[in-house]
């Protein structure tokens, strides 16, 4: 199992290279943040999953808010400020992503992976926290564009065994009017995970 902790620290380490010391107000101070969770293979619903979202640190993980989700898969949680990191979500204990919430947010998360690998998430304005529709997400040769919403995945099959971590890999965002976009995945691609994109307007 890959250290989450050890994950993190690098993600942090990139996403601040991007974002920090790039104005992010006006931003609400806190964001409703509301999805499904659903089944990766299936994209049936999961009822009674424990969704917790924390602030991104170096130290143990610690939920700020939680929720459950409902029969139909839906769940809704209102954030605190989180730092220029974003947020560090689990679903039932286990690491689902790194999440930037903002306007118009699609909060849907995906559970009972197996040996699937994906990405998925959201791309937003670090200065106004709104969708970025139209832009270029691409990892290892692998491209697609968000929708209305910001929204992408990236699918790479279910191989019968996991593959090997790699080298450090990172994804690429490309969107009119913003600086070009760069975090870093870990080593390897591996495993279904969320990861929200904050580009700064150029």
């Amino acid at each position: 199992m890959r250290d989450r902790c050890a994950t993190c620290s690098l993600v942090a380490i990139v996403l601040c290279a991007t974002a920090c010391g790039s104005p992010t107000s006006p931003t609400p101070s806190t964001f409703n943040v509301s999805g499904r969770v659903l089944d990766f293979q299936t994209g049936a619903p999961v009822s009674g999953a424990a969704v917790a979202f924390g602030d991104i640190d170096s130290g143990p993980f610690r939920a700020t808010a939680t929720a459950v989700s409902d029969i139909d898969g839906n769940y809704s949680v209102t954030v605190p400020p989180a730092s220029v990191f974003g947020y560090h979500i689990e679903v039932n204990g286990v690491f689902a992503g790194l999440a930037r919430p903002g306007m118009s947010y699609r909060g849907d998360l995906f559970v009972n992976v197996g040996t699937c690998i994906a990405r998925y998430g959201t791309v937003v304005d670090a200065r106004t926290a709104r969708p970025i529709a139209g832009a270029q997400v691409t990892l290892v040769g692998k491209s697609t564009i968000t929708d209305a919403l910001g929204w992408y995945r990236l699918d790479f099959g279910c191989p019968s065994t996991p593959p090997l971590p790699g080298n450090t890999t990172f994804m690429s965002v490309y969107a009119s009017g913003y600086a070009v976009g760069s975090e870093s995945i870990g080593r390897g691609v591996n495993g279904v995970e969320r990861r929200d994109v904050s580009m700064t307007p150029q």
